[in-house]
């Protein structure tokens, strides 16, 4: 826990310092930029250092379609958010996911901005900022939901959004969605469209 904090914290300060944000495009149509890499290069290096035995799936990293049935492995988004991040947005984090036997068993989301860390294990799960520490428990509202969704929302969501009565939308991007369910700020957040395992995994935790 405490190394994969520490981890975080050196990725925010990294990213944070880096004025650079300017992209290319990538084979499969998403955008790569200079903190994509720095962050991947952190969190690489770092993992490798402290658990060698553990393989790492990263987004930017090389990996086979195999990879991800082995029994545990790091899986990686160094920078979630890419396109949010390149327009100059806030909305971009980093993710870090302990895959054991096919499940995320513990996961960590940091956002450089505020420089905020949540932690999850399925069992704790607690946010982290400079100045406190806040142990998280949520509350689901069923009557009235507050649905948090992509700014970029997709026909089919939009859709199942229109079925629910009384609700509240709260438009992110990245994995703080995940984040602000977490802290009860947020009760569901519908995915019915396909989306990259490094995306939702530590937020599954």
């Amino acid at each position: 826990e405490k190394n994969l904090l520490k981890i975080l914290e050196n990725c925010i300060i990294a990213i944070m310092d880096n004025k650079d944000r300017n992209f290319q495009i990538k084979e499969d149509g998403t955008k790569l930029t200079s903190a994509d890499i720095i962050s991947h290069k952190i969190i690489k290096k770092s993992l490798l250092t402290l658990y060698p035995e553990v393989p790492i799936i990263s987004e930017e990293g090389e990996f086979r379609e195999e990879d991800f049935i082995k029994n545990i492995y790091w899986l990686v988004d160094p920078l979630d958010g890419t396109s949010n991040y390149s327009s100059g947005g806030n909305h971009f984090t980093v993710n870090i996911a302990l895959i054991k036997e096919g499940n995320p068993v513990l996961g960590v989301i940091a956002h450089p901005p505020s420089n905020t860390i949540w932690f999850g294990n399925g069992q704790l799960a607690y946010k982290k900022t400079p100045s406190k520490k806040t142990i998280l428990k949520t509350h689901v509202n069923i009557k009235t939901p507050k649905i948090v969704v992509s700014n970029n929302l997709d026909a089919k969501t939009e859709l199942f959004i229109k079925k629910i009565k009384s609700v509240e939308l709260i438009r992110y991007s990245s994995s703080i969605k995940f984040c602000k369910i977490a802290e009860g700020l947020g009760d569901i957040y519908p995915r019915l469209t396909s989306i990259k395992k490094w995306d939702i995994a530590a937020g599954d935790a």
